[in-house]
């Protein structure tokens, strides 16, 4: 399985799924396609938020450093919170390090998608299933 990133709710919040072994590149690649989705979203939203779904993932890279040079996406101006989804402790370690490197981003891992989603609707009760991508709805229940 490889990386995948979309919009969960257009222009609000960017959903990407990663594989069980992600590489430096792949987390490279993401952070550009997401870098990019904010600018192009800007005009329309004050905060895009990231929504990061790790449960299938075994290995990540390690190096702090390194990955906070490859998630730069945490820099953008617009970059509101990011969630992150894993039942890994090492990764849940890295999802709450990372972030912390950056003093205007906000952040929460979460192991449960029941607990998530009654914390997303509480930063927006407009983010309610009913405006989500149903597709990758269909995904984060999996």
């Amino acid at each position: 399985m490889d990386y995948f990133i979309d919009w969960l709710i257009p222009n609000q919040i960017i959903y990407t799924r990663w594989p069980e072994d992600v590489t430096m590149e792949m987390m490279e690649d993401v952070n550009e396609m997401a870098v990019e989705m904010m600018d192009e979203a800007a005009p329309y939203t004050d905060k895009i938020h990231l929504l990061i779904d790790a449960r299938a993932t075994e290995t990540i890279p390690m190096n702090l450093f390194d990955l906070r040079k490859a998630m730069d996406v945490y820099d953008h101006p617009n970059c509101g919170w990011s969630w992150t989804l894993s039942n890994s402790k090492v990764i849940t370690f890295l999802a709450s390090s990372v972030p912390q490197m950056v003093t205007h981003v906000r952040f929460k891992v979460f192991s449960d998608v029941g607990q998530m989603m009654y914390f997303i609707q509480g930063v927006d009760p407009e983010f309610t299933p009913d405006n989500m991508n149903p597709w990758l709805l269909h995904r984060l229940a999996e």
